[in-house]
């Protein structure tokens, strides 16, 4: 294979068809799926007037710590958060934590897996990985899965958030 010989490493891709890219040695890794969040967790959100908004600082502070506990996380560099905030709506507390808060859509959010309620209207989204849905314990009853997640000599489960990829 060209990229071995190239001395590529690991590689990542995203897919809608899994059998084109199994042939060059992707495996599937994990899913990326839509799916409402569980009417348990929601809580009528604080509209934004009366809401503390995190500043991007306090959101980066929580991610980096986040991110620096397992090697499997994805570590934003100064680029990266370029990117993030090209793409930030605004950021809530969220037990201990935060939750990007997009209209009736979450694609990030680190808390505490005791937390509550998080701030987002009913019929409101996870778009994300399952793997990351289950480290916040979300639970859901039905999902749509919209990509798969395939890697090449990718030994683990990649941690990260679809605020990354836009």
């Amino acid at each position: 294979n060209t990229a071995d010989h190239a001395g590529e490493g690991s590689v990542l891709l995203f897919a809608q068809r899994p059998d084109l890219y199994a042939p060059l040695g992707f495996e599937m890794i994990d899913r990326v799926v839509r799916a409402p969040l569980p009417p348990s967790m929601i809580s009528q959100p604080t509209p934004l007037e009366e809401s503390r908004i995190l500043d991007v600082q306090e959101v980066r502070e929580v991610y980096d710590r986040w991110a620096a506990g397992n090697p499997d996380r994805l570590v934003r560099d100064d680029r990266r958060w370029q990117y993030f905030l090209w793409n930030y709506r605004v950021a809530e507390p969220v037990g201990g934590g935060y939750a990007v808060v997009e209209p009736n859509l979450m694609r990030e959010a680190l808390y505490h897996r005791s937390t509550e309620s998080l701030p987002f209207p009913p019929g409101s989204e996870w778009l994300g990985t399952t793997f990351m849905a289950d480290q916040l314990g979300l639970v859901f009853s039905s999902a749509v899965v919209e990509l798969f997640l395939m890697g090449r000599n990718f030994p683990s489960i990649p941690q990260f958030f679809m605020t990354d990829q836009f």
